[in-house]
């Protein structure tokens, strides 16, 4: 995965937003439900798809706030 794969977050209510935080917490648990039946650590290129999801989101927050200035 390439390290820096941001990708588009649209959030235009809180309800997109509690959506999105959701979406990648459920992508989260699965993740470690998967490592946990494999009995291993969390590989760098899944640590670097679950800091681009975070990033992708926070920078999808920040975009949303300047709007709502």
């Amino acid at each position: 995965m390439n390290e820096n794969n941001i990708y588009p977050i649209k959030i235009n209510s809180e309800k997109d937003l509690a959506n999105e935080i959701a979406k990648i917490a459920n992508l989260s648990i699965k993740k470690g439900y998967q490592i946990q039946d494999e009995k291993r650590l969390l590989t760098k290129d899944e640590a670097y798809e679950q800091i681009s999801h975070s990033a992708s989101l926070f920078k999808a927050i920040l975009e949303y706030v300047e709007k709502m200035d």
